[in-house]
């Protein structure tokens, strides 16, 4: 890795100096899904490009979709409704993946287990169709949006 990634990254450690970091228990599972996928994207011979470079670029366009869709979505569920999916995990590092909907983890937190349950609250009912109508990229914005709150940040789909 180069000597300006390097410091970028010391760069961003400053800003963790001195607090307790959450455990990330998938950290290396990430790192080597990670790694797979940017050697994918280096590219071959002289037309190479630094690894440091495909991750910045990675990371740049998921910041930049993830504030697009945020944008959104903001306004879209109520203060009710954001009590319920904030308190499905309550974790800073959330291990995530693509397929899963945040509507199958707040029914599972709910012990729900169909909408046609005539036991099934009103309010959560309403919010589980909602949840169940987010595209793959919604439910990425809203995990995310979830991590910032868990890590003491202001909620970024909240209006402001």
């Amino acid at each position: 890795m180069s000597t300006n990634f390097e410091s970028f990254i010391a760069e961003l450690r400053t800003l963790t100096q001195g607090a307790a970091l959450a455990v990330d228990a998938d950290q290396s599972g990430r790192r080597r899904r990670l790694s797979d996928a940017i050697a994918l994207r280096v590219g071959a011979q002289e037309r190479r490009v630094a690894p440091e470079t495909v991750l910045e670029q990675a990371s740049a366009r998921y910041f930049a979709l993830i504030a697009r869709v945020q944008g959104s979505l903001k306004g879209r569920f109520s203060e009710k409704e954001w009590a319920y999916i904030l308190e499905i995990d309550r974790k800073p590092i959330w291990n995530w993946w693509a397929g899963t909907k945040v509507a199958t983890l707040v029914a599972d937190n709910h012990d729900v287990s169909s909408l046609d349950d005539p036991a099934l609250e009103g309010a959560l009912r309403v919010l589980l169709y909602k949840l169940l109508q987010l595209s793959p990229l919604e439910n990425a914005a809203l995990v995310d949006a979830c991590e910032q709150v868990w890590r003491g940040c202001r909620n970024p789909l909240l209006e402001e």
